[in-house]
């Protein structure tokens, strides 16, 4: 699945969080937030995952 890293990056400005804090809310690796905001693809758990510790929906940080 593919992310939208300026979607991602404006709800992590948006909401204060830094990138290490984003994967700490979500269970993720501070490694894979990096390549997903990078614009590498991912699982659809770890979207769901990015998008619940943002408390957004999925479709909100799709890439169009």
């Amino acid at each position: 699945m593919k992310l939208s890293p300026e979607k991602i990056n404006m709800y992590l400005a948006e909401k204060n969080i830094l990138k290490k804090e984003l994967a700490e809310l979500s269970g993720i690796s501070r490694q894979t937030i990096i390549s997903v905001t990078s614009g590498k693809s991912c699982s659809t758990t770890t979207a769901g995952k990015i998008a619940k510790a943002l408390e957004i929906p999925v479709k909100e940080i799709m890439e169009d």
